[in-house]
């Protein structure tokens, strides 16, 4: 019974969340909200995609998203955003409103998904997914990405997903459809943005590490399955990039996206200020969020195993985003 009143009022947030999101963005987008200029292009990307990638006409705009070949939509950006968002164009929707249905979508996905991963953390606390998901549904900068143009929160969701479904497995480790839907959701974050890539990389070394642990041959052949699924949107992505340009310029732009803004003044920046950019931006972007964050890895090692094995997990793919400002050289 009180399962069920946790569902109904998790229900209730969702819809609220949704019609708290319609009213900013008819009080602030006056017909589209733009974070910045990547969500108008986006926008357009989608609207080529729908048109067969060769509707728009010729224009500087039109030159900056220009398709790499039919089957992506951007030499750059990743696909999954451009063909989600074409499917509502075929219903009929809106282009102007496309991108906030899209991401309102997703954004009652995450509260879902974030719901029942807080009640796996922490079982014996279960009024704390109900507050944990009222909380992020009232973070501004969340609140902002979730009527954009943006992709950030289609990421969230694959990614919340990808680490529920493994959690779930590692608190019932007979449940190997789970193990298998987080390997599908962690595929589909890689087909969003390149931090998605980076999740990947702690999810296959938990399956090497089961592998090792199991002994009979037909689990370990499962579990190498389960290793090649979410690679297999990087193979295809980088072997495109070879063959149409002869480099993997997705990986060498990336290297220095994040501190080539401002002129690319920052290149000039130390190894410290590279260091220390993403960390920094997460504190400017949402310092009450950074707080929560910083209390919860003090006092992780008085939690249950499977918070830590949260921590780490995310703590391993941030140490990988902050990897990648490190390098000085400039590509574009």
């Amino acid at each position: 019974m009180r399962t069920k009143v946790e569902i109904v009022i998790l229900i209730i947030i969702l819809v609220l969340n949704f019609i708290f999101s319609l009213w900013l963005f008819n009080s602030q987008a006056h017909g589209f909200y733009a974070l910045h200029g990547d969500d108008i292009c986006r926008a357009l990307i989608s609207y080529s995609t729908y048109k067969g990638y060769q509707a728009l006409p010729e224009g500087s705009i039109i030159n900056y998203i220009r398709t790499a070949d039919p089957v992506f939509p951007h030499w750059l950006w990743f696909p999954f955003q451009f063909w989600f968002s074409a499917i509502f164009l075929y219903l009929g929707i809106d282009l102007l409103i496309v991108p906030f249905l899209v991401n309102s979508l997703f954004s009652a996905g995450i509260l879902t998904i974030l719901f029942f991963l807080l009640r796996t953390l922490m079982p014996g606390v279960r009024w704390v997914s109900l507050v944990g998901v009222i909380f992020y549904s009232s973070l501004p900068f969340f609140r902002s990405l979730d009527i954009s143009g943006l992709d950030q929160t289609i990421l969230n969701f694959f990614v919340s997903g990808g680490v529920f479904f493994w959690l779930r497995f590692k608190n019932n480790s007979s449940g190997w459809w789970m193990l298998l839907l987080s390997s599908l959701f962690f595929l589909m974050a890689t087909t969003v943005r390149f931090e998605g890539w980076f999740f990947v990389v702690p999810f296959e070394l938990f399956l090497l590490r089961e592998i090792f642990l199991h002994r009979e041959r037909r689990e370990r052949l499962y579990l190498v399955g389960l290793m090649i699924i979410p690679l297999l949107f990087v193979v295809v992505w980088s072997i495109h990039q070879l063959a149409s340009f002869g480099d993997l310029l997705f990986i060498t732009y990336h290297r220095t996206e994040a501190i080539i803004g401002q002129a690319q003044l920052n290149l000039a920046e130390g190894w410290l200020f590279k260091l220390l950019f993403y960390p920094k931006l997460i504190w400017t972007t949402s310092p009450i969020f950074s707080v929560l964050l910083l209390a919860s890895f003090a006092v992780m090692w008085k939690m249950p195993r499977i918070c830590r094995d949260y921590v780490i997990f995310v703590l391993i793919e941030f140490v990988l985003l902050i990897a990648t400002v490190l390098d000085r050289k400039s590509v574009v």
